[in-house]
């Protein structure tokens, strides 16, 4: 609500243009990312260091994404248009460890990018 007096009802007509988009018949994918920022994480993958959800679950105020992590979601979501299509999802930056202990017997990493993607996206729902 303090974001709508601020913005002078920046949410409500984010809300109906997006409503807008829905009922154009068109194909589309609308991408929600919290507040931007500069940094970078210390993760090799992308797909790792965000967080996705449906259904304004994230608190907002509280978290950042950066803007080349915003990149490489939209590509994302361009390369998988079959469980990207007709969706609407939030995105941040995850609490990424910037150092994990080595366990013994460390597993290999065999999971490929695409692979992190398609689980990534998963389970998404249809607006």
């Amino acid at each position: 609500m303090t974001l709508n007096l601020m913005m002078r009802n920046y949410a409500k007509w984010k809300k109906r243009g997006e409503d807008l988009v829905r009922e154009s018949g068109l194909e589309y994918t609308i991408l929600r990312p919290t507040w931007f920022n500069d940094e970078e994480e210390d993760c090799e993958s992308v797909a790792e260091r965000v967080e996705v959800s449906q259904g304004d679950t994230i608190s907002i105020p509280r978290t950042r994404v950066s803007r080349k992590d915003v990149a490489e979601v939209c590509v994302a979501t361009l390369l998988h248009r079959q469980a990207t299509s007709n969706v609407t999802f939030e995105f941040i930056n995850k609490a990424i460890k910037k150092k994990q202990e080595k366990e013994e017997g460390e597993k290999e990493k065999t999971e490929t990018e695409e692979d992190k993607w398609e689980l990534l996206f998963r389970g998404f729902k249809k607006d």
